[in-house]
């Protein structure tokens, strides 16, 4: 059988961009052949398992949302009319994505080579695959993929609203965040202002706040809940101070999973920032809020 496989394929892309390379078609003997195309779709995939009885059932929803094709042209050479020649045939090609493209999601890491049409975790995946095929009469097509990432148009993740505990004469009251908090953005750094009250003299042993990406999906109904990637620090207090006052920061790396809040078919993305004041011999102080939309 001849081999097909991609060359010069971009590390990635972002809405309004473009994805180009090339395809390669080895054939070493006159092989049945008719044409070669490219197809370029974006998906949402959701998978979910639900108990069944003893067993389990996976239950998955797809929905296409983008799709092209490239036509490469007559650059196939046939021995006879059914049989393509010997030979090293390449045929170039490039995609448009529309500046409304989604940015590429999954909420669990990919399993074999590269995740395209391969075992899966459950989750949440909004892909972006590149398949090129060579149409074989009367035999299986020979077939290459690849996944292309496409990153955030929405580079802003969110803005922290200020945030209270209900007052208590008692036990220690945390705030957090000040108006006019500047938008986070991937590679910038979330400086969160922080106000503790304590009036009641408990020991308070930390600060602790987490940045998460909540991703909620649903396959055929069935809902699903991912909270990836995180992001945390700490601030130790070890005292019982009638007040404390300082700013946390979080570093956020410019990654692929760094994507704005936004929406598809099948799922709604959010980031939310969560405090854990630890109190010793006494209940947490818990504060949790959803980053507004930059």
């Amino acid at each position: 059988m001849p081999s097909l496989a991609f060359e010069s394929l971009p590390s990635y892309s972002w809405p309004g961009g473009s994805i180009s390379g090339t395809v390669v078609l080895q054939v070493d003997a006159p092989t049945r052949g008719r044409n070669l195309w490219i197809e370029l779709s974006g998906r949402e995939l959701a998978q979910v398992t639900v108990s069944q009885g003893k067993g389990s059932n996976k239950i998955t929803e797809e929905a296409v949302f983008f799709q092209q094709t490239w036509d490469p042209g007559p650059v196939l050479t046939f021995a006879d009319p059914v049989h393509i020649a010997p030979g090293v045939y390449r045929a170039p090609f490039q995609f448009s994505l529309p500046a409304t493209a989604q940015p590429s999601i999954h909420t669990t890491p990919y399993v074999g080579s590269g995740g395209v049409f391969d075992y899966r975790r459950d989750g949440l995946y909004v892909e972006y695959a590149l398949e090129a095929r060579l149409k074989v009469p009367m035999w299986p097509d020979v077939v290459a993929r690849a996944l292309i990432p496409i990153f955030s148009s929405r580079r802003v993740l969110g803005i922290l609203p200020p945030c209270a505990s209900p007052p208590d004469r008692d036990h220690p009251t945390l705030a957090l965040g000040t108006p006019g908090t500047a938008p986070l953005l991937p590679g910038g750094t979330l400086r969160v202002p922080f106000q503790i009250e304590n009036p009641g003299g408990k020991r308070l042993r930390s600060l602790r706040l987490a940045l998460t990406r909540v991703v909620q999906y649903r396959a055929r109904g069935v809902p699903g809940i991912a909270r990836s990637p995180t992001y945390q620090v700490e601030q130790p207090l070890g005292g019982n101070a009638p007040t404390y006052a300082g700013t946390l920061e979080i570093s956020v790396p410019n990654t692929e999973d760094a994507t704005g809040p936004g929406q598809g078919r099948l799922y709604v993305t959010f980031w939310t920032a969560k405090a854990v004041l630890d109190v010793e011999l006494g209940f947490n102080v818990d504060l949790e809020t959803a980053l507004f939309p930059g």
